[in-house]
């Protein structure tokens, strides 16, 4: 199962949880409510793919995603491991050599809330979100 992270990185993140009170729960270690936050990050699948990957229910998976999200936004950690580019950081080149992107995010210094989040939507909730921002 690929996590995107270094196995040091995902100790320190289990250190990060436990300074902040987490712990193991009766049925779900701390290592595995953290795998279950970072895979569900990495693939986006649905909670109910996530929990068949675990063996969990989508309540489970769902409860330890929002407590761990919940944790990371904190202040103090968020602080602590996210930077938002200076106005006078170089733009990446991802974006500097590739004309889809470059006219378009040409004097951008990053979103709004500072993140990316990659999405698709299924077939069946397109009507819903049709013409929506």
């Amino acid at each position: 199962m690929e996590l995107a992270i270094h196995k040091h990185v995902f100790k320190i993140l289990l250190c990060e949880l436990e300074q902040n009170g987490h712990t193991h729960s009766k049925n779900v270690s701390l290592e595995e409510q953290l795998a279950v936050f970072l895979y569900t990050c990495v693939t986006g699948l649905s909670i109910r793919h996530i929990g068949k990957q675990f063996q969990q229910s989508n309540s489970t998976v769902s409860k330890y995603f929002k407590k761990i999200l919940f944790t990371f936004s904190l202040p103090r950690i968020y602080a602590r491991y996210v930077w938002l580019p200076h106005e006078d950081d170089p733009v990446h080149p991802t974006i500097l050599n590739n004309l889809k992107f470059h006219p378009f995010f040409r004097d951008a210094l990053g979103t709004i809330d500072g993140m990316h989040i990659a999405c698709i939507l299924a077939a069946d909730e397109w009507d819903m979100s049709q013409n929506r921002k």
